[in-house]
């Protein structure tokens, strides 16, 4: 798996680098996410614009929420938003990721997890920031989301080293066409 290197913005006091660090981290972890996803799509060039297009999108690094102008960003959290972006259908979309054995839905907010999850800072960025900037009405709605994809709160997934979340994130990505073989059925993204 080839990646660039760690991106580290320059900075002019010694508490700015482990900022830079951190978001240099998460922008290395998310690319990681959407390369392996990309490898397991080989044929459909809409889902694959999908990926790239959830491994891409940018909220607003943590320094310019904190202390740069507010800038309004489109954040895919939705299959019927990743699906218009992209310029198809949902059940387009759905269905060529079920032959691929990805879950969509899951890839979906597994990427809205570790976006939010590089955005964290204690003491900076707190989650409620964090949910408005990903398009969250509130705290608890992102909180819900966490639950419901990771089965976890935010702040003990942010706990975890990045290469766990990272690994969770993948086994549940790819691993829906198995479960559903296993069990005689498939999952309904």
């Amino acid at each position: 798996m080839a990646l660039e290197g760690l991106e580290i913005r320059p900075v002019l006091r010694p508490e700015d680098l482990a900022l830079s660090i951190h978001e240099g981290v998460a922008g290395t972890v998310v690319r990681g996410f959407g390369h392996v996803v990309l490898e397991r799509v080989s044929g459909d060039a809409s889902l694959r614009a999908a990926v790239r297009l959830l491994a891409q999108q940018t909220p607003p690094s943590a320094g310019q929420a904190l202390h740069g102008p507010k800038k309004e960003v489109e954040f895919v959290r939705r299959v019927g938003g990743l699906a218009r972006r992209v310029g198809c259908t949902g059940r387009h979309l759905r269905t060529h990721s079920r032959q691929a054995g990805l879950s969509l839905k899951g890839l979906v907010r597994w990427s809205v997890l570790l976006h939010g999850l590089g955005l964290f800072q204690p003491m900076l960025m707190p989650w409620t920031t964090i949910a408005v900037r990903l398009g969250f009405s509130d705290n608890s709605a992102l909180a819900t989301q966490f639950r419901r994809t990771a089965g976890e709160c935010p702040m003990r997934l942010a706990r975890r080293p990045w290469r766990l979340v990272l690994a969770r994130a993948l086994n549940d990505v790819t691993n829906c066409g198995r479960k559903g073989e296993e069990e005689g059925r498939t999952e309904s993204p």
